[in-house]
């Protein structure tokens, strides 16, 4: 598509339905905002591409379900005698409510890892990460 006369390319985006607009013009219609503007603190948006999901069993579908929902994964490593951790070797999956979620298997938890749908840190227990929170498919909730 060729610009405008009084445009230049640096003055065009592209739109998500694939019209192209100039930046001026989406901003004076109120259209074009900062990323970061009117999010509270602690809040993020998420990507454009949250409706593209990955190939994750009905077994990892449910667990991060339930993460999502605030649930978490508590995790339990075995010390050898010189003091050293090791792998991983029992997890437990909560739910909100407090429940134990039994979907939640050492295999699965190595896969949601390994897919970084899931994430720790400085030892606290595992929680869904935001590459997590766009591949999980939504469902009813069943309670």
């Amino acid at each position: 598509m060729r610009p405008l006369p009084h445009q230049t390319p640096l003055q065009r985006t592209r739109t998500g339905c694939g019209r192209v607009i100039t930046r001026a013009f989406a901003r004076a219609v109120g259209g074009w905002r900062d990323a970061s503007a009117d999010l509270p603190a602690g809040a993020f948006r998420l990507p454009l591409t949250a409706h593209l999901t990955m190939n994750l069993s009905r077994d990892e579908q449910r667990v991060l379900h339930a993460l999502a929902q605030g649930g978490y994964i508590r995790h339990f490593r075995t010390i050898s005698p010189s003091g050293r951790r090791q792998k991983i070797t029992h997890i437990e999956c909560m739910t909100r409510d407090g429940w134990l979620l039994s979907h939640c298997t050492l295999p699965i938890f190595d896969k949601l890892r390994r897919k970084r749908l899931i994430f720790s840190e400085n030892g606290s227990p595992y929680r869904i990460s935001r590459k997590g929170l766009t591949h999980v498919r939504a469902r009813l909730d069943n309670r």
